[in-house]
């Protein structure tokens, strides 16, 4: 509040409204065009038309210094300097209090919220009340709201393209606010501000990071269908087919990964990395290991054992085919295995006996 309003001349302000013991007509009802236009009984009838041109009360729309202008067929530098005056008369120190008061009012009205969005009536009147008050009044760029008050000078509400993942919910985003305390404002405005905040932030998302948050809302290793599902879900005004997702997710783009299973993929920040060997390259080797250490046939079982120390997920179907159907192995039995060309790993185990 302005200077000339001790702490105390607010308090009591607020006691008075709280108690309705002022002039209801002005102060307990909503402060509307009407009752603004009653304090501009100080002004020329032309000072007063500028001013209600320039702040929106007489088509909703703030008239340029141009508009006003024309409308008086002179120039805009001169309505400038009308408009200067006028707001030296409403913001002299008999006035401040009226309008002090009202944005008081206003605030208590809505029960403490210093959020206005800008392309509602109320951010006309909230607007002119703060200038006639000289209460800091800051718009917040991309969301449609203004604040009540100054924005600290290193906040960054909306983050550039390359920092997008971070902080990508509410939750998250209200929780640092309040660890660095920037905001002081009350729990329902900081969560509208949050989530005005994540919405603008989802439309400048690139289609990989979409994906990158449906395979995190998964929160686990899924098929390309699930993450499609989840993808639509979370992105209804960005849908995809399948076919779009996977090639997507193929380019293994922000820790998205493919574990080794047809059409399944992971992230990175879990633990998983992309196999370094296709399935049957990899059984072929883990078979003509085993074999060169024993030069006995290699069950089934040692396959898959060994197979957990390099893939964190891979099906039994698949290695099952990756094992019997391998051009490189040789079945020995049912379930046991030999390189296709056993021979040489035998000269070489009996050379070093």
């Amino acid at each position: 509040m302005p200077s000339e309003l001790s702490e105390a001349t607010i308090k009591s302000i607020i006691e008075e409204i709280s108690s309705k013991t002022i002039d209801d007509k002005f102060f307990i009802q909503p402060l509307t065009q009407e009752s603004i236009t009653e304090e501009f009984s100080c002004l020329k009838e032309n000072e007063s038309y500028i001013i209600r041109a320039r702040e929106g009360f007489l088509t909703g729309k703030k008239m340029t210094l141009q508009w006003i202008g024309d409308h008086y067929g002179t120039s805009k530098e001169r309505i400038r300097q009308e408009e200067f005056r006028a707001w030296r008369r409403l913001r002299y120190h008999e006035n401040a209090s009226i309008f002090s008061r009202a944005l008081i009012y206003q605030i208590m009205r809505k029960q403490g919220s210093l959020i206005v969005e800008e392309d509602s009536h109320e951010s006309l009147t909230t607007g002119f009340l703060t200038k006639c008050s000289r209460v800091p009044y800051a718009t917040i760029l991309h969301t449609n709201l203004a604040i009540l008050g100054t924005l600290p000078e290193d906040t960054i509400l909306v983050k550039p393209r390359g920092l997008l993942l971070d902080n990508i919910d509410s939750v998250s985003t209200i929780n640092q606010w309040e660890s660095e305390g920037r905001f002081c404002l009350i729990k329902r405005d900081l969560q509208f501000l949050a989530e005005s905040i994540i919405r603008f932030r989802f439309t400048r998302l690139y289609k990989e990071q979409r994906v990158y948050l449906a395979l995190r809302t998964i929160g686990k290793p899924a098929h390309s269908t699930k993450i499609t599902e989840v993808y639509n879900s979370l992105f209804p005004e960005h849908p995809s087919t399948e076919h779009n997702i996977y090639a997507v997710l193929d380019r293994e783009k922000y820790g998205v990964v493919w574990i080794g299973i047809r059409s399944t993929f992971a992230l990175k920040e879990w633990g998983y990395e992309h196999p370094s060997k296709t399935l049957f390259n990899k059984v072929t080797k883990i078979v003509e290991k085993k074999y060169k250490e024993t030069t006995r046939p290699v069950p089934f079982t040692v396959i898959v054992t060994e197979m957990e120390k390099y893939r964190q997920v891979v099906r039994n179907s698949s290695l099952t085919i990756a094992s019997y159907r391998n051009p490189n192995l040789r079945r020995r039995g049912k379930y046991t295995f030999i390189p296709k060309n056993p021979e040489r790993y035998k000269k070489k185990f009996s050379k070093r006996s």
